[in-house]
């Protein structure tokens, strides 16, 4: 999938990557990095505020696991900006649920980590994120700032984070959700390369699974 974004674009064909969740039997975990790319190609679908990609390059186990319905994406983000008076707790409440990891100091996207009035953040996404400071007083928060992670400190402020998390009740699950199909436009043309070597991965993926809840 990657070669074919990579051929596209070189020539000069918009092309978009709908990742799968590389979730192998037994696991919980769901990787804040592609669940993020994912959410955020579906958007380009379901919230149009441009062109759409020309293509869309789906690996077999992408379009086989399902997606929040569109009224669900909501509850798959926070929008924080300064004046927010849900309070610093409630964040990181938020955060925990959403699979980010809680650390003495953050390295890399999925970090958050905690000193007094003091909520430093690495967002993900899937284009790549920048690591935020939130500073509180009380319950409000009163800035957000850029990080340099080398030295630790804040830089340029900005005015809004939208932070994309990962619940796992919104993913494997059957109710409440789609195939990513259902969200292309009617007038596209579906081309399925190497068709059955894409059937025999669909299959080893079905039968690899421990848990079919959210596939198709």
């Amino acid at each position: 999938a990657d070669e074919a974004v990579d051929e596209l674009a070189a020539c000069g064909v918009s092309a978009a990557r709908l990742p799968a969740l590389e979730l192998l039997p037994g696991e919980t975990a769901v990787s804040l990095e592609l669940f993020a790319e994912r959410v955020s190609v579906i958007r380009r679908f379901v919230e149009p505020r441009g062109p759409l990609p020309q293509v869309l390059v789906c690996p077999i186990p992408a379009l086989m696991q399902s997606i929040p319905e569109p009224a669900r994406l909501a509850d798959l983000s926070i929008t924080l900006l300064p004046g927010d008076t849900r309070g610093r707790d409630a964040i990181v409440r938020w955060l925990d649920d959403a699979g980010f990891r809680r650390s003495d100091s953050i390295e890399e996207p999925g970090d958050f980590a905690v000193r007094g009035g003091i909520l430093d953040l690495f967002p993900v996404s899937g284009a790549g994120a920048t690591p935020v400071r939130l500073d509180f007083f009380g319950d409000e928060l009163e800035s957000i700032s850029e990080i340099d992670l080398d030295t630790m400190g804040s830089d340029r402020r900005i005015d809004a984070i939208e932070v994309i998390g990962a619940r796992r009740d919104l993913i494997s699950s059957d109710q409440g959700v789609v195939s990513p199909l259902e969200l292309i436009p009617d007038s596209a043309i579906a081309l399925v390369a190497e068709t059955m070597e894409v059937t025999e991965q669909g299959r080893g993926y079905f039968e690899r699974i421990t848990d079919s809840r959210g596939i198709d």
